[in-house]
C-alpha cells in the first residue's frame, strides 16, 4: 500500500524523464583564437551529436544523417559545413571574416567542427553571430571563448539572441 502511494507521489516527476526530455542542457561551445603572427583565426564549435543530427535531418529529410558513421564522413561533411557556416559568422571590426570549414570529428557526446580564416587584419572589436542549434530548442545557448594576445574573454548568447561583440 505504501509503495502505491509513493508511486503516485513520484510518478509526475518520473514522467518528465521520458527519453525525449533526457537532454538536460542545450548548449554549443565555441573557441575562437586569433593568432597575430600568422594573421589567422582558428575556430572550433562543439555541439551535442543528437542535436546536430536532428537539425540536419529536418533540413535534409531525403538524406540519412549519421555523423558518427566513419564510412559516411565525406558524405556528411558538406551538410555540416553548410550548416555551421550559415549559423556562425565573425566580423573583425566592420569587416566580415570568411571562415573556411576544415572538418568535423566526434568527441565524447558531441561533434567538434573546425574552421579557420587566413589573412585577417588585426582588430580590436569582434562581432559574433551564433545561432547554432536554435532550431532545436528555445532553451539553446551559445558560449564563446575568445583568445587574442594571451587574453581570454567569454561570452554567452541565449536563444533568440544571435549576435554579441567584445572589445579585445
Amino acid at each position: 500500500m505504501v509503495y502505491k502511494w509513493l508511486l503516485l507521489i513520484f510518478l509526475p516527476f518520473l514522467q518528465g524523464f521520458a527519453p525525449e526530455s533526457m537532454h538536460p542542457i542545450y548548449v554549443s561551445v565555441s573557441e575562437i583564437e586569433y593568432i597575430p603572427s600568422s594573421q589567422r583565426i582558428e575556430v572550433s564549435c562543439k555541439m551535442f551529436t543528437d542535436d546536430l543530427e536532428q537539425v540536419l535531418r529536418e533540413q535534409k529529410p531525403a538524406n540519412k544523417i549519421d555523423l558518427l558513421n566513419t564510412s559516411k564522413h565525406q558524405e556528411m561533411k558538406p551538410y555540416v559545413a553548410q550548416y555551421v557556416q550559415t549559423h556562425f559568422q565573425l566580423h573583425g571590426g566592420n569587416q566580415p571574416i570568411t571562415l573556411r570549414f576544415l572538418d568535423y570529428e566526434p568527441d565524447e557526446e558531441g561533434i567538434v567542427c573546425y574552421l579557420e580564416a587566413d589573412r585577417v587584419a588585426p582588430f580590436t572589436e569582434l562581432k559574433i553571430t551564433n545561432s547554432l542549434l536554435y532550431e532545436r530548442s528555445t532553451q539553446q545557448m551559445g558560449i564563446m571563448h575568445i583568445l587574442k594576445d594571451g587574453k581570454r574573454q567569454s561570452l554567452k548568447l541565449n536563444h533568440p539572441q544571435k549576435t554579441t561583440s567584445c572589445t579585445l
